[in-house]
């Protein structure tokens, strides 16, 4: 689970690509009930910064909605969004701007 940022509207979450990424295909996947419940808490984009890379991917719900595919691998129902649906910053940049 990640957390929502009421001023911003951002749901973040933190995760390591070598375990959360899926590989086949290549994306990101939320669990359909986090991005409910982020939703109701007034988020509007989701940002999954990646601690192993110093990336940050992030997407706006409404695309994670309308381009993800329903998945469920036995975790629950997750919408996976492929890679080359998300904007994606190098997080050391932000650092050395002092913006993060």
């Amino acid at each position: 689970m990640g957390h929502v940022d009421i001023k911003t509207g951002i749901f973040h979450k933190t995760c390591r690509a070598s375990l959360h990424m899926l590989r086949k295909p290549a994306g990101w996947a939320l669990d359909v009930g986090s991005l409910d419940e982020a939703e109701r808490a007034g988020a509007h984009t989701v940002e999954i910064t990646d601690a192993e890379a110093n990336k940050t991917y992030v997407a706006p719900i409404r695309r994670i909605r309308n381009d993800g595919a329903l998945l469920d691998r036995g975790y629950g129902e997750q919408l996976l969004l492929p890679l080359d649906k998300w904007a994606v910053r190098d997080s050391r940049q932000l650092d050395l701007w002092g913006a993060a």
